[in-house]
């Protein structure tokens, strides 16, 4: 009997969809929308590198999510977040809306930061420790499990757009 009640309660409590009651349960993640023209683009490296970009205002996307996508199909890239240890010093790159921290920061190491394999990916954003709109990322290759590990001389354009959903 009470197997039945809950079955009854549960369908009582979860409304009815266009897609059924599994559809309620299992709901349909919101589609990437990108909040940027254009992806970030770093020139990833086997020497880990630090650069800076401005996040765009997505106040009214809602919450902030970046999908990359990692082209080179011999290394994986690591990224994260880090704080600057210095004051920030910062030189141009020929990439647009990305400049790289030529101050002492947080560096990642191939153990720490998020990993990506070749292909697109979509995370959730941290919190960014200097507050504000810009935003230090630290960035190197990886060599891919099973794969030789010598990635000297190799450059991997890694992409991050900025946007909401997955």
């Amino acid at each position: 009997m009470r197997a039945l009640l809950a079955s009854l309660a549960f369908l009582i409590a979860v409304p009815a969809t266009a897609g059924g009651y599994a559809e309620a349960i299992n709901p349909r993640p919101m589609p990437f929308v990108r909040a940027t023209r254009s992806p970030f683009v770093f020139p990833a490296t086997a020497t880990p590198q630090q650069f800076m970009i401005h996040q765009p205002d997505t106040s009214a996307l809602g919450a902030a999510t970046y999908r990359a996508y990692n082209p080179c199909a011999h290394a994986d890239v690591r990224i994260m977040t880090v704080s600057p240890q210095a004051p920030v010093v910062t030189q141009a790159t020929d990439y647009p809306g990305v400049l790289k921290v030529t101050s002492k920061t947080e560096v990642i190491d191939r153990l720490s930061g998020v990993r990506f394999g070749r292909g697109a990916e979509t995370l959730g954003s941290a919190s960014n420790p200097i507050g504000g709109s810009d935003r230090i990322v630290s960035i190197m290759l990886v060599p891919v499990p099973g794969y030789p590990a010598d990635l000297t001389g190799v450059t991997c354009e890694f992409e991050l757009l900025y946007g909401t959903g997955s």
